[in-house]
């Protein structure tokens, strides 16, 4: 204190700042010396570890030690019953041996079958397992080092004479060539080649062998029902119906709708069944998604009440010859679910299912189910000329028209030269007035030729509306083969069209007027 009183006042003040600097530099410097201590450690520590992988790696690529390796007795085959390695989505992947023949089925659905391929590469990987190399003799204390305390995949075996082994795979090597693998019950750490490993990373639906749309030839379609979400009634499709030429002689198509009315069929647009074929044909299968799907997958896929519902009935022939030389055959029947759209690859698919039960599986958007999903409706695929019969074909056609019925004829007259050679002559009449050649066969294109502008459907139909235009024509085919159409109102800008009792088309305005100024012309020819 003394000291301080010979001091002056400004030597004093001086004293103290230095006191207060003292006070704050001293502690960062301790801060800083314990920072500089802490990345020290960090940075042994890296270099321990750097050094410890580059040891392990040179271990892992050096040339194996024959005294080390270590080899399962399970050179047969057949002495595996049960093989059982762990998947990643969670579903068991056991597999065992079934029937007299011992074919490999998964154990918790043996009515599966299995890619033999896959379940073959396995087994023969699996049979055959050796170390590379041993990396360690202390797997208690070195478990978690090698990823091998909670191993990626765990094998099971049981064999023919009761033995158990469990393998354990964990870790990938610094190599990134080798896995580390250990067997229950040995305190070594071995390593493991490749090969087994990329059979044992594969999901289990990897490994079963799907069931898919039968590869069919176009000659044994038979029918194709869809129904979409939120609709009740299928729309279905009949492949050229082997009774229709007893039925409806009028046109030969690929692909018909059945009319509930009628009991005839329509055809569908031809180009447009061309493209239904190739759908069909060109749906594409790609992979299992779930083998015993949840109920809880099949919502999330969109397998369940709102799932698209596909059923293909085809013909499979016999060998057995009908008396008309034909082959008998017998109706199968395979009915697709399809669910959500889903990415894959890059890719776009649809969940699929067959049957409702099974295996979840992806089936490829484009190639044939876009087309099937999206363009296969009654709208687009109704052809839009209804009557398309070959003047040939037709002896008369009535007509009625604003109240009045017209008859017209076809006389046909087959002379024969003196060479023997057959001509047929027509002669073409109306209300019993002869027409000549090119005036009735325009008209008649006119009849055969309607054009239809848009498909209606049935609940859109107006029943017992005016008529504006009633024509039958009556066939050469037999009796009572006829084509029956009319034209009624509708609204302002439409009128409907109706085949043979059933409603299907409407006709534009400016088609309507067309036909009626050239039935009004052809008419007045007649007085």
């Amino acid at each position: 204190m003394a000291a301080l009183m010979g001091l002056s006042a400004e030597e004093r003040r001086k004293r103290k700042k230095r006191k207060q600097i003292m006070k704050v530099v001293i502690p960062l410097a301790l801060l800083v010396l314990l920072a500089g201590l802490v990345v020290g450690i960090q940075l042994v520590n890296r270099y321990n570890e750097k050094k410890r992988l580059e040891e392990l790696a040179a271990q892992t690529t050096a040339a194996p030690k024959k005294s080390d390796l270590v080899a399962l007795s399970l050179d047969d085959l057949e002495e595996i019953t049960v093989l059982s390695a762990d998947s990643v989505s969670g579903e068991e992947k056991t597999f065992i041996r079934t029937g007299e023949d011992r074919t490999w089925k998964w154990k918790n659905n043996t009515a599966l079958n299995l890619n033999k391929t896959l379940i073959g590469g396995l087994v023969d990987n699996v049979a055959k397992i050796t170390s590379i190399d041993t990396i360690s003799d202390d797997l208690e204390t070195n478990s978690e080092v090698y990823g091998l305390k909670d191993p990626a995949h765990t094998i099971k075996i049981r064999t023919t004479e009761g033995e158990e082994i469990e393998i354990y795979v964990g870790s990938k090597s610094p190599s990134g060539t080798y896995y580390f693998m250990a067997v229950k019950g040995d305190n070594h750490i071995y390593m493991l080649g490749p090969t087994l490993y990329s059979y044992l990373v594969r999901e289990l639906a990897e490994y079963i062998e799907l069931e898919k749309f039968p590869e069919l030839a176009e000659t044994q379609f038979y029918s194709l029902s869809v129904t979409k979400p939120g609709e009740t009634s299928p729309i279905v499709g009949m492949y050229s119906p082997e009774d229709l030429l007893e039925v409806d002689r009028m046109a030969l198509s690929l692909w018909y709708f059945p009319l509930t009315t009628s009991g005839r069929y329509e055809s569908m647009d031809y180009d447009k069944g061309k493209q239904l074929n190739e759908a069909i044909l060109g749906v594409s299968y790609s992979g299992c998604v779930r083998a015993m799907p949840t109920e809880e997958d099949l919502k999330e896929f969109g397998l369940k009440d709102d799932a698209t519902k596909i059923t293909l009935t085809y013909k499979q022939y016999g060998v057995e010859v009908q008396p008309d030389g034909s082959l008998l055959y017998e109706k199968k029947q395979i009915r697709l679910l399809i669910g959500k759209e889903m990415q894959y690859n890059d890719m776009t698919y649809y969940y699929a299912q067959l049957d409702g039960t099974g295996p979840v599986f992806r089936i490829l958007k484009k190639g044939g189910m876009d087309y099937i999903m999206e363009s296969f409706t009654k709208e687009n695929m109704m052809t839009l000329l209804p009557s398309q019969i070959q003047i040939a074909n037709v002896d008369r056609i009535k007509l009625i028209y604003k109240g009045k019925e017209h008859n017209f004829e076809i006389r046909r007259e087959t002379k024969t030269d003196a060479d023997g050679k057959e001509t047929t002559v027509e002669r073409f009449f109306g209300d019993g007035k002869e027409f000549d050649d090119s005036s009735f066969r325009s008209f008649y294109s006119m009849l055969a030729s309607l054009s239809a502008n848009q498909y209606l459907a049935p609940e859109k139909t107006k029943k017992d509306a005016e008529v504006i235009l009633d024509y039958e024509f009556f066939t050469n085919y037999g009796e009572n083969e006829t084509k029956h159409i009319r034209l009624l109102e509708y609204d302002d800008n439409a009128s409907q069209l109706e085949i043979d009792g059933e409603i299907l088309y409407l006709v534009n305005r400016t088609e309507r007027k067309k036909i009626e100024s050239n039935i009004e012309n052809v008419l007045s020819a007649l007085e």
